[in-house]
């Protein structure tokens, strides 16, 4: 995904870090990397 960084984990709590404190990402960042992607996928396939 070129510079774009990347969260692997895909489920909000382990995102948010519900159970381990350690925030990955907010909501607003996984929204944006969300359109990122998909815009990538759609323009890619043009």
């Amino acid at each position: 995904m070129g510079s774009m960084q990347q969260t692997i984990d895909t489920l909000c709590k382990d995102i948010k870090g519900i159970e381990t404190g350690n925030i990955l990402k907010s909501c607003d960042g996984c929204i944006l990397e969300a359109v990122k992607i998909i815009k990538e996928y759609i323009f890619k396939e043009q």
